[in-house]
């Protein structure tokens, strides 16, 4: 039941405590320290860009076009 159950982190591993207290992610085919795989934590929120301040051509298309048809 507690396999099951685990958490996860922001790229959706699970998550598990060793038994020194650090939490550990399943990369692959085996446990790493979560502080060492990347994409375990959220994004920090000064990196992070909305796409209405964004001035690339793919986000300025979604705001001229929301909703495309198909």
């Amino acid at each position: 039941m507690e396999r099951a159950s685990r958490p996860r982190d922001y790229s959706g591993r699970k998550i598990k405590v060793n038994a020194f207290g650090e939490e550990c992610v399943r990369v692959g085919n085996k446990w790493v320290l979560r502080s060492e795989a990347p994409n375990t934590y959220f994004p920090d929120p000064k990196d992070m860009v909305e796409p209405y301040l964004c001035d690339c051509k793919h986000c300025k298309a979604k705001r001229i076009r929301p909703f495309q048809m198909y």
